[in-house]
C-alpha cells in the first residue's frame, strides 16, 4: 500500500461513526479470544497427550523468541512513522515492524490447533486473515509485515509440528 492508501482507508475509517472504535474493539477482540484459547489448549492437552504438550509449549516459544529478537535487531519502521500520520488501530511505541508479531503469533497457535482439530486451527487462520488485514488497515503494519508474521508462524509450526 502506497501513503495515499493508508492516508485514504484512516481518513474513511475515521469518517464513519464508529470506524475507528470498531476496529479498536475487532482487534482487541480477536486477540483477547487467542490469548485466551492458547492456555486452554495447554491444558486439555497437558492431560490427554504429553509429548504434544511439550511440543505445543517449548515451539511456539522458541519462535516468539527469534521473531522478537529479529524485529528488535531489525528495527523496521512501521506506516505511521513512515509516512507521519495518525493509526487508527491504537499503537504505543515506534518501530519493530517487521514481522508483525500478532499476526505471527495468531497463526502459530493456529498451527497448535492443527494438532488437535482441523475445524479449530481454520477458525484461528481465519482470524489471523482478519487481524492481518486489520492491522494493515489500521496503519500499524505493512503488507509484508503481516504476510512475513504469518508465513514464518505457518512454516515453523508445520516444520516443527508435523514433519519433524
Amino acid at each position: 500500500m502506497t501513503e495515499e492508501d493508508y492516508r485514504h482507508f484512516s481518513e474513511c475509517i475515521r469518517n464513519n461513526k464508529n470506524g475507528e472504535w470498531m476496529m479498536n474493539l475487532m482487534d482487541r477482540l480477536i486477540v483477547a479470544i487467542t490469548v485466551a484459547s492458547y492456555p486452554m489448549l495447554l491444558v486439555y492437552l497437558y492431560q490427554t497427550d504429553f509429548e504434544v504438550f511439550t511440543r505445543t509449549l517449548i515451539l511456539p516459544a522458541v519462535a516468539f523468541t527469534v521473531v522478537s529478537l529479529f524485529r528488535h535487531f531489525f528495527n523496521q519502521k512501521r506506516p505511521y512513522e513512515v509516512y507521519d500520520f495518525e493509526p487508527v488501530v491504537h499503537r504505543n511505541g515506534t518501530g519493530k515492524s517487521m514481522p508483525s508479531r500478532h499476526v505471527f503469533s495468531i497463526f502459530m497457535i493456529a498451527m497448535c490447533f492443527f494438532q488437535v482439530d482441523l475445524s479449530l486451527g481454520f477458525t484461528f487462520c481465519i482470524m489471523g486473515t482478519a487481524l492481518a488485514l486489520l492491522r494493515v488497515y489500521g496503519g500499524v503494519h505493512f503488507v509484508k509485515d503481516v504476510i512475513v508474521g504469518a508465513l514464518v508462524a505457518i512454516i515453523s509450526g508445520g516444520l516443527g509440528f508435523f514433519i519433524l
